[in-house]
C-alpha cells in the first residue's frame, strides 16, 4: 500500500495531466458537495438542478473530447447532449423542466448576440450592408419555398403547414454562425473583405425573418383548421358561428401581420434605450460595473420581450444594446448626435471600454452559456420518439434544401468584391443550423395537420444538419 502511494505521489509530481484530471475531479465533488447541501432534494439523480449540472458537465467533456480529437468543440457538446438523452436510462436528464430549458437558451442567444453588437464595426456594417442583406433573405427564402413544397409532396401537409415548417427549418445558428466568426475575426482572416461583418450582421437578423415568417403561417394554419373544423362540425345550421370566425380571423391575420414590424421595432428602441443607460460611464466606473450593467440590462431587455412573445425583438434588443453602446462610448455621449455630452455623466471618448467588456461577456459564453445551449439542444433530440419513416424524409428535405441554399448564397455574394474561393466558404458558413428549430416548432404538435412539423426539425436539423455542416466549416477555415 505505501509503495502504491509513493508511485501515485511521484506522478503526481511529474506528470502535469494526471494532476489536472485529479483537480478537476476534486474540484467538481467539492462543488457538488456544497451545492447538494445549499439545494437539497433537486440535486439528486432525477432532480431538475441535477439535470442542469449533468448536461453542463457532459457538455464540458464532450467539447474537451472533441478538442482532443481536432473536431469542433461544438460538435462534441451536441453529442453529449445527445447521448445523454438516447444513449442511457431515459430518466437521467427528463427531469430538466421545459421552462428551465428555453430560459437556459435565451440567455445563450442573448449573449451571443451581445457580443455580436460589442464585436461589430459599424464602419465596415455599412460598407457590406448590402450584401448583408442579400445573404439575410436571397438563400433563407429559396430554401423555405423549397422545403415547403417538398414537405407538402412528402408528408402530405397543408400549405400554410408546410410554409411553417420551411420557415423554421430555414433559419440559421447564430451561435455556430457569429462564434465562427469571432474566431476568424480573431485570426485576422477575411477582415479585409468584412466577410466576418456580412455573416455577423446577416446571422443576426435571419432569426427575425425565421420567426416572423413562423409566426405569420402557423397563425393562418391554425385559422384555417379552427374555421375547417367549424365549418365541418356545424352543419348547415350554424352559419353564425361560422361567421363568427371568419369576423375574428382578419383580427388574428393583422396582428400576424403586424407583429414582425412591432417585433423589430420594440427590440430596435429598447437596445437603444439600454445602451444610453450604460452609456454613463461616470456611474459604471469600473470594468466590472460596466460589464454587468451591459449584461445583466440587455438579459433584462432579452426575458421582458420574451414574456410578451417578441422573441426576435428580444434579440434585436440585446444586438442593438451591443452596438449602439460601442458607438456611445466612443462618442463619450449618452445619445446619438452627440447629446448628453455635457451632462456630466460620462467620461469622454472611451473607445476601448467595447472591446474589454466582450472579453468578459467572451468569457462567460465559454465557460457557461455555450455548454449548456449546445448540451440542451442535444438533449432534446428524442431519437426514441422518432417514427422510422420520418427520418429519411426529412433528411431528404433537408438535403434537397441545403442543395437550394448554397447556390443561392453563392449568387448572393456576387456583388461582394469576394473571389470564388470566399464565396464558397461563405456558401458553406451559411448552412449551420440550430436553436430555433427547437425552439419554435412545438406550437404545431397539437394540431393534426402539422403533428409531423417538430418531428421535422428535430430529427433533421438537430440530428443531422447542425452536426454535419460544423465538419465542412471547419475545414474550410484551414
Amino acid at each position: 500500500m505505501a509503495s502504491l502511494l509513493s508511485q501515485w505521489a511521484r506522478r503526481l509530481r511529474s506528470h502535469r495531466a494526471t494532476r489536472g484530471v485529479l483537480s478537476m475531479a476534486l474540484l467538481v465533488a467539492v462543488i457538488y458537495c456544497a451545492l447538494y447541501l445549499a439545494v437539497g432534494q433537486a440535486l439528486l439523480p432525477g432532480g431538475n438542478a441535477w439535470s442542469a449540472l449533468l448536461i453542463f458537465a457532459a457538455a464540458h467533456a464532450g467539447g474537451a473530447a472533441a478538442g482532443v480529437l481536432h473536431l469542433p468543440p461544438l460538435l462534441g457538446m451536441l453529442l453529449s447532449g445527445l447521448l445523454l438523452r438516447n444513449a442511457t436510462p431515459r430518466g437521467l436528464v427528463a427531469g430538466l423542466p421545459a421552462a428551465w430549458s428555453a430560459t437556459f437558451r435565451a440567455l445563450a442567444l442573448g449573449t451571443i448576440f451581445l457580443r455580436s453588437g460589442l464585436e461589430l464595426d459599424l464602419q465596415v456594417f455599412k460598407r457590406v450592408g448590402p450584401a448583408a442583406v442579400r445573404l439575410l433573405l436571397l438563400p433563407g427564402l429559396a430554401e423555405a419555398f423549397t422545403a415547403a413544397g417538398l414537405a407538402m409532396g412528402l408528408f402530405r401537409m397543408p400549405p400554410f403547414w408546410a410554409l411553417t415548417a420551411g420557415f423554421i427549418l430555414k433559419a440559421v445558428g447564430p451561435a455556430v454562425v457569429i462564434q465562427t466568426m469571432f474566431d476568424l475575426q480573431r485570426r485576422g482572416l477575411g477582415v479585409d473583405k468584412g466577410i466576418p461583418a456580412i455573416i455577423v450582421g446577416a446571422a443576426s437578423f435571419d432569426d427575425m425573418v425565421a420567426i416572423s415568417g413562423y409566426s405569420l403561417f402557423s397563425s393562418l394554419a391554425l385559422a384555417h383548421s379552427s374555421s375547417s373544423g367549424s365549418s365541418g362540425g356545424s352543419g348547415g345550421g350554424s352559419s353564425s358561428g361560422g361567421g363568427a370566425h371568419g369576423r375574428g380571423l382578419p383580427h388574428g391575420l393583422v396582428w400576424s401581420l403586424l407583429h414582425g414590424p412591432i417585433d423589430i421595432g420594440l427590440g430596435f428602441v429598447a437596445g437603444l434605450a439600454g445602451a444610453s443607460f450604460c452609456a454613463a460611464t461616470r456611474l459604471w466606473d469600473s470594468p466590472l460595473k460596466r460589464t454587468c450593467v451591459v449584461f445583466a440590462t440587455a438579459l433584462a431587455l432579452l426575458f421582458a420581450l420574451y414574456r410578451f412573445e417578441f422573441r426576435g425583438g428580444g434579440a434585436l434588443a440585446a444586438l442593438v444594446l451591443g452596438l449602439a453602446v460601442n458607438v456611445l462610448w466612443e462618442s463619450g455621449s449618452l445619445f446619438f448626435w452627440g447629446l448628453g455630452r455635457r451632462s456630466g455623466l460620462t467620461r469622454g471618448p472611451q473607445p476601448g471600454y467595447a472591446a474589454e467588456v466582450e472579453a468578459r461577456v467572451g468569457l462567460f459564453w465559454r465557460a457557461v452559456a455555450q455548454p449548456l445551449l449546445f448540451g440542451i439542444i442535444g438533449t432534446l433530440v428524442n431519437l426514441r420518439g422518432l417514427s422510422p419513416g420520418v427520418i429519411p424524409r426529412s433528411l431528404g428535405i433537408i438535403v434537397i434544401g441545403l442543395a437550394v441554399r448554397m447556390p443561392m448564397t453563392f449568387l448572393a455574394m456576387a456583388g461582394a468584391r469576394l473571389s470564388l474561393r470566399e464565396r464558397l466558404f461563405v456558401a458553406v458558413a451559411w448552412t449551420p443550423k440550430a436553436t430555433v428549430q427547437e425552439a419554435e416548432p412545438a406550437a404545431a404538435a397539437g394540431d393534426g395537420d402539422g403533428g409531423e412539423v417538430p418531428h421535422l426539425a428535430a430529427s433533421a436539423e438537430e440530428s443531422a444538419a447542425t452536426a454535419a455542416a460544423l465538419l465542412p466549416l471547419r475545414r474550410c477555415q484551414r
